[in-house]
């Protein structure tokens, strides 16, 4: 199989190495090339976030498309979508459930959006 898996982090460092690593495993599974998307707000600009997930993505071997943006859920589907991903790899929603219900987040807004890409949540604990 031919493709690519696109895995959106987010700014929190060990979430990111969670979603990292599951979809780094994804990809290998596949046979597959990846790549890691970070969407900075414009809010967020200021704490150095890029830096660190730059180097946590390198260290994997991986490269990383960063952009800026209010709007994260659409900025990581249509990064997705122009690089031609076959799969995203996104972290689980932290807030709790009935929260979910009342106010949609980025997780839910990008699997409620339309894409030509298969969407995998990472769970909160894997095994190595």
């Amino acid at each position: 199989m031919d493709g690519t898996v696109a895995i959106a982090l987010p700014a929190d460092t060990e979430s990111a190495r969670t979603a990292l690593l599951h979809g780094r495993r994804v990809a290998h599974e596949f046979g597959l090339s990846w790549f890691a998307v970070f969407i900075e707000r414009q809010r967020d600009t200021s704490r150095g976030t890029v830096p660190a997930l730059a180097a946590l993505v390198t260290a994997q071997g991986g490269s990383l498309q960063h952009a800026q943006g209010d709007d994260v859920a659409s900025a990581v589907v249509e990064i997705s979508r122009n690089a031609r991903a076959h799969v995203l790899v996104i972290g689980p929603s932290r807030r709790p459930r009935i929260l979910r219900r009342l106010i949609r987040g980025t997780t839910e807004h990008i699997l409620q959006a339309r894409r030509p890409f298969a969407v995998i949540v990472a769970g909160k604990r894997m095994a190595s």
